[in-house]
């Protein structure tokens, strides 16, 4: 197996390590070419890395992600061209959304479907350090065009470092039996302001989910003979401020999520040290602004801030050549 094969694995391997426990499912082959059925691309082919599907909880309807994997050095990653990228990717996720070949070769049949597109972009140094969304808010949306309903992603490497830490975290407590199998656990959508979720708990991530401020997952725990209701929320931010902390007490409150015999797990995988002492201001904060009753302020003790080390994932391209061959 080459070299450049072996480092291209390593973006599949990563992305499967990562979506997986978050209830994606992959299926169909990969690393495959599929014809262009659109003349205005001006394409013999589309490619697709891999497909993964996950049902979406305010539609009827099945989510395909055809995702373009990039495994790149911080030098590459630095110098790619990030517009031509994604307007490779605008393109295979129109002509995904027509293709009755992409359809045979992914899809199931007889089910109400929607294919978005991903650009994965790893760094597989676990050198790079530049401002990656700067990158991101210089491509010029007008370099490509993206059917009116259809979406696209851009993963790079720290959001790719972040779901890589909350997948192996929740792996990890699994592992430790601080938490249920993956059947027993569900991810959390609340009704919104003009739509109602099909089920407010459901086994998969959503795109929006993944790449927004905070997951959120809800299971039943038991230990030394007694039981709870449990929510694991994993949060983006840092925990630098309280008003930060304020802003997700409300939404836990606003959406019914701290009732009682419920404890509220909630990890920080980017948090300052100091995180969980500016949580427990932040939420006598919350208590003396909103002059909450002594039932409230009890339930704000069922939430427990913590800190979770980030981890870095780097892989040996000669031992990723031996699985593959042996």
């Amino acid at each position: 197996m080459s070299e450049s094969n072996n480092i291209a694995a390593m973006a599949d391997k990563i992305s499967m390590e990562i979506f997986s426990v978050f209830g994606w499912q992959r299926v169909g082959p990969k690393d495959t070419n599929w014809p262009c059925v659109l003349e205005g691309h001006g394409k013999k082919t589309h490619p697709s890395d891999v497909v993964f599907w996950y049902d979406e909880p305010y539609r009827d309807e099945r989510i395909y992600v055809n995702v373009d994997l990039k495994s790149y050095s911080a030098l590459k990653i630095e110098k790619s061209d990030l517009a031509a990228a994604a307007r490779s990717l605008a393109m295979a996720t129109e002509c995904a959304n027509q293709s009755e070949e992409w359809q045979k070769r992914f899809v199931n049949d007889g089910m109400n479907r929607s294919v978005a597109g991903m650009l994965f972009i790893y760094n597989h140094d676990a050198e790079y350090d530049g401002d990656f969304q700067r990158k991101i808010d210089n491509v010029d949306g007008k370099a490509f065009s993206l059917a009116s309903g259809l979406r696209m992603f851009i993963v790079g490497p720290s959001e790719i470092s972040y779901l890589r830490t909350v997948s192996n975290d929740i792996s990890v407590m699994r592992g430790l039996e601080q938490m249920p199998k993956a059947s027993e656990c569900k991810f959390y959508y609340p009704d919104l302001v003009e739509v109602r979720a099909r089920s407010n708990s459901l086994g998969a991530a959503t795109l929006e989910m993944l790449t927004g401020p905070w997951q959120t997952l809800r299971y039943r725990n038991e230990k030394d003979g007694s039981s709870w209701d449990e929510v694991l929320i994993y949060y983006r931010g840092d925990g630098n401020s309280t008003d930060e902390f304020m802003y997700l007490i409300d939404y836990l409150f606003r959406f019914q999520l701290l009732e009682e015999n419920t404890r509220i797990r909630l990890r920080l995988p980017n948090g300052k040290q100091e995180a969980p002492v500016i949580f427990e201001r932040a939420a006598e904060k919350y208590a003396d602004h909103f002059a909450i009753s002594r039932d409230i302020k009890k339930r704000l003790t069922q939430i427990r801030c913590e800190v979770v080390s980030s981890i870095i994932t780097k892989f040996s391209e000669l031992e990723l050549g031996m699985r593959r061959e042996g």
